[in-house]
């Protein structure tokens, strides 16, 4: 579109983390139709499909829906996969955001432990409109935690094995 010229800023993923699913583009065919499959195949990125598959496994175990205050993008550098979660309330004062990372082949797994981790802080609440501190925000991988300010609480219990 060479509308380059035009952008005042980026945003880093972690400034601000996209849709579950932005930007994947799916190509279908019929299942009897062998010579379309063979020629859609190489159009297959499976690093990709992977990423696509932690976002939307964290938004289903989330329970959230397309229109959900819901962020996930889950990044892929060779075999390993880190995915980011962010849940903010409509208004914008609460926001849980977490980031998980293992082996790209366990990318359902990887999306569903973001969103366990993301419940474990509030964001069941926030996606319910329940009180709740108005920033928490945990990094378990790699190493520690980090709390945003005006977030107070503890670190869940025990976290998932890497």
């Amino acid at each position: 579109l060479d509308l380059g010229a035009r952008i005042a800023e980026r945003f880093d993923p972690d400034q601000m983390i996209p849709a579950p699913g932005q930007a994947a583009l799916a190509l279908e065919a019929r299942a009897d139709d062998a010579r379309m499959r063979e020629l859609l195949a190489p159009l297959h990125d499976p690093l990709s499909a992977y990423a696509v598959e932690a976002e939307r496994a964290c938004l289903a175990r989330l329970g959230a829906g397309p229109g959900a205050p819901v962020g996930v993008h889950a990044i892929t550098d060779g075999e390993q996969m880190v995915v980011r979660g962010a849940v903010v309330s409509a208004d914008g004062t609460r926001t849980a955001r977490m980031h998980w990372s293992g082996p790209a082949r366990d990318a359902v797994d990887l999306g569903e432990t973001l969103a366990e981790l993301l419940i474990s802080i509030g964001a069941d609440k926030i996606l319910s409109g329940a009180p709740m501190p108005r920033t928490l925000r945990y990094s378990l991988h790699p190493g520690g935690r980090d709390v945003e300010p005006g977030g107070e609480a503890e670190p869940p219990a025990a976290a998932p094995p890497a």
